[in-house]
């Protein structure tokens, strides 16, 4: 269980709505509402969550081995998403 002030916490942002997509998208993903984070992934542009960032991002983490990620990429890059890419 989730402490009650991480809840309160959780509650406080849900009802802002003057938070930017990315980190609505963000608290999504926090609070395991996956649905929404890959929706408001999939409708973010790659200029705020570019290649890189779906690669490189600890929000990612765990994610990347979903299907719908994967479709998203997809969608985003038209190549499909490899785990092992060098940026360098």
């Amino acid at each position: 269980k989730k402490p009650i002030e991480q809840f309160r916490s959780f509650t406080i942002l849900d009802e802002s709505n003057s938070l930017e997509p990315i980190f609505r998208m963000a608290l999504a993903f926090i609070r395991d509402d996956f649905k929404e984070g890959f929706n408001l992934l999939e409708t973010l542009p790659i200029e705020v969550v570019s290649e890189v960032a779906m690669h490189q991002w600890f929000i990612f983490n765990g994610l990347r081995n979903k299907k719908r990620f994967k479709e998203i990429y997809k969608k985003k890059f038209n190549k499909p998403f490899k785990s092992h890419i060098n940026f360098s």
